[in-house]
């Protein structure tokens, strides 16, 4: 059902994003859950269903794509199975013109501060962490570097796991192995950070200029990011000092983290290092 042309995009939240996001031209067919299953999901999938026809028939830019409704048998059929909450969309591939250059790097430096954070993963193998990370990176309101090799490819099921994030975000893509690219934005004066584990002593984030380009890097939740592009950065942070791999009252030690959860935790470390403390994130009051 899909061709390096096509793809079939599935989920109330990816589809109403690419419906949002990409242009008019790209998107071909939205198809739209027909049988009634039951009470608790008709309900909740009657209100998406009304707010997608609201969407289709008051965006002038909308109104050429063609919507029909099918059965759950051929919405399933269409996605390979995978959860679609009543909605597939088919449209084109998903391209993204942006690729790292110096032109690229000059135009970053130009960018607000906040505007100056990238997460790079390059050691990411699943669509489902990707989909993650981008959520991740649309919360924070940073970009991301993305492998045209060396990684995972932008699939249906990552758009459907980041509700839509990775057609919001800033994506810039990078061709050639990770450690040219590396090399590319050292050169041109951004502050490259190591996400490592490991070090024998408590790590501190060295302050940053805000002003500084930023690059977080990732490597793979099993083996790291490897020597030779590890060597290239300017900063190394560890996410698990080892004063807290040791699981209290318990025979076992904690030696890497789950790649989202890595990803949320570099962000934070490098935003305050760059002396923007993370307001907002949280908020802890009494109750009592």
């Amino acid at each position: 059902m899909e061709s390096d042309a096509t793809v079939f995009l599935y989920g109330y939240s990816a589809v109403l994003s690419a419906l949002a996001c990409r242009p008019q031209k790209s998107l071909m067919h939205l198809f739209c859950m027909k049988t009634r299953v039951n009470e608790i999901f008709y309900k909740d999938f009657k209100r998406r269903l009304g707010l997608m026809h609201f969407v289709l028939q008051n965006d002038e830019r909308l109104r050429g794509v063609r919507s029909s409704h099918v059965s759950c048998g051929q919405l399933t059929q269409m996605c390979q199975s995978c959860e679609h909450d009543g909605f597939v969309l088919q449209c084109a591939a998903w391209r993204d013109n942006d690729v790292v250059t110096k032109e690229w790097c000059d135009l970053v430096h130009t960018f607000p501060p906040n505007k100056k954070i990238f997460l790079y993963p390059i050691g990411v193998r699943n669509p489902v962490n990707l989909g993650k990370i981008a959520k991740t990176c649309e919360f924070f309101d940073i970009g991301m570097l993305l492998p045209l090799k060396h990684s995972v490819r932008t699939t249906a099921s990552a758009f459907y796991e980041s509700d839509g994030a990775l057609e919001r975000i800033s994506i810039v893509k990078t061709s050639g192995p990770p450690r040219n690219t590396l090399e590319l934005l050292r050169e041109n004066g951004f502050n490259i950070v190591m996400t490592v584990s490991g070090l024998n002593e408590r790590p501190h984030c060295s302050p940053m200029s805000p002003e500084s380009p930023c690059v977080i890097v990732l490597g793979s939740e099993r083996n790291g990011i490897e020597k030779e592009n590890r060597s290239l950065g300017t900063h190394e942070l560890a996410l698990l000092p080892p004063d807290v791999r040791q699981i209290p009252k318990q025979n076992l030690r904690v030696d890497s983290l789950n790649v989202n959860t890595a990803a949320a935790l570099s962000i934070v470390a490098v935003q305050n290092a760059r002396g923007k403390a993370s307001h907002g994130l949280y908020c802890l009051k009494s109750v009592l």
